[in-house]
């Protein structure tokens, strides 16, 4: 005879996070459901100018574990001028409730 305690977890261990990455003030809608979608992203350059960029389209979403952290990673598609677009990996981290980016 046995029983489970606990519940047996779908979302693997992604690892540690990989590039450059940098923390973001995102502007994000959630959906009833709970799902995340970026609409603009806010960094601060070296100089500590605060750049604004846009998000033009997000191409897929998925739910990951980095280090034992839940998150949610975005690819999307950014303005980064008015000419200019450049594809980023946008991090969210639903404990801590903060985001990163890293250009891809």
């Amino acid at each position: 005879m046995g029983f489970r305690l606990n519940t047996v977890e779908d979302i693997t261990e992604a690892g540690e996070m990989h590039g450059m990455l940098q923390d973001v003030a995102c502007g994000c809608w959630f959906t009833k459901n709970g799902k995340s979608l970026p609409k603009l992203v806010r960094a601060m350059d070296s100089c500590g100018c605060i750049h604004t960029m846009q998000v033009l389209e997000v191409l897929s979403s998925e739910d990951k574990r980095y280090s034992g952290i839940d998150t949610v990673e975005h690819i999307c598609k950014v303005a980064v001028s008015e000419n200019q677009h450049r594809f980023v990996k946008l991090i969210f981290s639903i404990e801590g409730r903060t985001w990163k980016m890293v250009f891809l």
